[in-house]
């Protein structure tokens, strides 16, 4: 090693203030997602105690609407109570478990 540890100890105070400083330029910046979608409190076609059920055994809509948009992409065309029902059924099985 070509470097003694006085010679780390002086360089130090001028090396971190520039490591401290350094930001990236704004274009390389990368895009906060965290803003929240807006939740529909209940879908438009869907049978309201379908909702309601789906969303009192979730506690939480988003996810519910999550479990649905999710079957809505793996059987597309089915009918809207169709897949409230089978995100319900769904939760059953998997709470059996």
């Amino acid at each position: 090693m070509g470097i003694s540890i006085a010679a780390i100890r002086v360089l130090r105070p001028v090396v971190q203030p520039l490591v401290q400083t350094y930001q990236r330029p704004r274009s390389s910046r990368r895009r906060s997602n965290n803003k929240k979608q807006p939740v529909r409190l209940h879908h438009k076609g869907a049978d309201r105690r379908l909702q309601k059920q789906l969303f009192s055994m979730t506690m939480d809509r988003a996810t519910a609407l999550r479990l649905v948009e999710g079957l809505r992409e793996l059987e597309p065309g089915r009918p809207e109570n169709w897949y409230w029902e089978k995100a319900i059924d769904d939760l059953i099985r998997d709470r059996r478990r």
